[in-house]
């Protein structure tokens, strides 16, 4: 059976970068890893800023495009929700589940 994490022989220090440029951590434990208990280094930044895990809905962008500087400063958190209808009654509702959803949130 292959080992997994700080047992493997391919064992990097838990951080290793992806094929798209990303920083990725290993952290087993947390919510949003991958199945193999990896998750974005960008991603974990702003899951402990918000001291909550991220809605599958939620992207993190890095306002200088550096996908490997990852302080929380040159971090946004993005919201890819949209409405399923155009029509205004669509909207507002829609609009007032995003306003309760991210109102106690400080970024």
């Amino acid at each position: 059976k292959a080992h997994k994490g700080k047992r493997s022989c391919s064992w990097k220090g838990g951080r290793i970068i992806d094929v798209n440029g990303y920083v990725m951590i290993y952290k087993p434990d947390h919510q949003n890893t991958t199945t193999k208990g990896y998750i974005g280094e960008h991603r974990f930044v702003m899951s402990e800023h918000l001291k909550r895990p991220l809605n599958k809905f939620e992207n993190v962008h890095h306002k200088n495009g550096n996908r490997q500087d990852n302080r929380i400063k040159n971090l946004e958190l993005w919201n890819t929700m949209q409405p399923s209808g155009q029509r205004v009654e669509d909207k507002i509702k829609f609009a007032k589940e995003v306003l309760k959803l991210y109102e106690n949130t400080k970024i």
